[in-house]
């Protein structure tokens, strides 16, 4: 009884599943051997994902050759949905993970190896297989294995292709470089050092935040390679808007400078300018501000200049830009 979407939003009402078996068509999200999925109510612009251990296969057939025709563009997509599902366990803030990490390590370079091959070659077996394998490994627990947390990369881009035509690793492809440079800190800059000395092999004497700020160089150019720009994707004002409210219904954000370096679009402009479209979209909302009980307010904090959310007190104060 019940809506069905009662079931996404809590997934503790998921008590009893028919089994499953499932045929791998795309080297990505690793379902043949995982409990997740992720659903999208097209009609609330809402993609929110869940779990069940009820979800996990009871068989899989997984055949490279299936994988013959996918267009190169979701073969790239693919590639970069299984290197994200690495990313966002790989660098997780746990200590004495080494086996962990260097699994995740050895899937990484099978996707930079493979994923070209396999959009030039499309038929070619081992390229196909390898990166079947490494789909597989990367969601089936074994990369994540006593790390907790939660994740980054993946709700946020849940809401960018909850609003936009984009393909789910397309847009994590857009997010995660810029995801990384914002967390890339003294605290994780160790961790991005041996992302470039065992992924990309580059020089381990080299100084370590030279060598993490050249993995997600490269890690960026291999995703231009295949990703489409989003300026390409035709962002209108109003989409925008209805995105932003998204993610303010869902927990707002502690500041511009957050909302900025982890959004999803890849803007084309200055901070400054950034808060004066920011600021823009505030005065052009403040009704519906207002009717979803939140304010936006600045910062006192001096290291963190800009703009956070919280519940709305009285009402929205007007500032200066």
């Amino acid at each position: 009884d019940g809506d069905a979407w009662d079931i996404v939003l809590d997934k503790e009402k998921i008590t009893k599943v028919l089994p499953i078996v499932t045929v791998l068509t795309l080297a990505a999200t690793g379902s043949e051997m995982n409990k997740n999925a992720v659903i999208s109510k097209m009609d609330t612009n809402d993609k929110i994902g869940t779990s069940s251990q009820e979800f996990v296969p009871m068989a899989s057939i997984c055949d490279p050759t299936y994988m013959y025709t996918l267009p190169a563009i979701q073969t790239a997509a693919g590639t970069a949905d299984i290197m994200s599902h690495i990313f966002e366990n790989y660098f997780k803030s746990e200590e004495d993970t080494y086996v962990q990490d260097r699994f995740a390590e050895g899937i990484l370079r099978a996707c930079i190896h493979y994923c070209p091959t396999a959009i030039e070659k499309p038929d070619d077996y081992s390229a196909r297989a390898n990166l079947m394998w490494a789909s597989t490994l990367a969601l089936n627990g074994l990369t994540g294995a006593g790390k907790g947390q939660t994740w980054s990369c993946h709700p946020i881009e849940h809401e960018l292709s909850a609003y936009y035509d984009i393909t789910h690793g397309t847009g994590l492809a857009i997010l995660t470089p810029r995801w990384m440079r914002y967390i890339l800190s003294d605290k994780t800059v160790s961790k991005f050092a041996d992302y470039g000395v065992n992924v990309f092999a580059l020089n381990p004497d080299e100084d370590p935040y030279k060598i993490a700020n050249k993995a997600i160089d490269l890690t960026e150019e291999f995703y231009v390679r295949h990703a489409t720009n989003f300026h390409k994707k035709g962002v209108e004002d109003e989409t925008f808007d209805q995105f932003l409210f998204s993610i303010l219904r869902r927990g707002g954000f502690k500041s511009t400078k957050e909302l900025y370096e982890k959004s999803q679009l890849e803007f084309k402009c200055s901070r400054c300018t950034f808060n004066k479209l920011f600021l823009s979209f505030r005065e052009r909302n403040k009704i519906k501000l207002k009717k979803l009980s939140l304010r936006i307010c600045r910062s006192k904090h001096k290291r963190d200049r800009g703009f956070y959310t919280q519940k709305r007190i009285r009402k929205i104060p007007d500032y200066e830009v």
